[in-house]
């Protein structure tokens, strides 16, 4: 079962907002057949404030079944605010990290993921390979 997954994390005064890390993530998930849902890729909201692209980001939020933090979220006030409703809705919430410096396996991503049930509403570690 493949999910749809929601990417939070830090992009306010970030070099390229962090789009960088939010386009790696998105393209390593989507390569193991999930939907992604990145925030990054969104278009400028008419009004262009920060408001207005947490209007967006919240509204894709809540169509997804789990929510991946990049790292950084614990500092980000839009991240803090989406992992909150993540957990007030009862999503998957998981952390986001690269492969390359752990050797996880692929089945160990799935249950991260929550094809596994999940204890309580605390982040699971995932950890998402770049190239193996």
């Amino acid at each position: 079962m493949k999910n749809k997954i929601y990417l939070a994390g830090p992009m306010t005064g970030l070099p390229d907002l962090n789009y960088p890390a939010f386009h790696w993530a998105a393209a390593q998930l989507r390569a193991l057949g999930h939907e992604v849902l990145n925030p990054a890729e969104n278009p400028v909201p008419p009004c262009g404030s920060w408001q207005g692209y947490m209007r967006l980001a919240l509204a894709q939020l809540v169509q997804c079944e789990c929510i991946a933090l990049l790292p950084g979220w614990a500092e980000s006030k839009g991240a803090l605010i989406e992992r909150k409703l993540a957990q007030v809705l009862g999503m998957h919430i998981v952390l986001y990290c690269d492969l390359n410096t752990h050797g996880v396996s692929p089945h160990a991503l799935e249950v991260a993921l929550g094809i596994e049930e999940q204890v309580g509403n605390e982040p699971v570690p995932a950890f998402f390979w770049s190239s193996l």
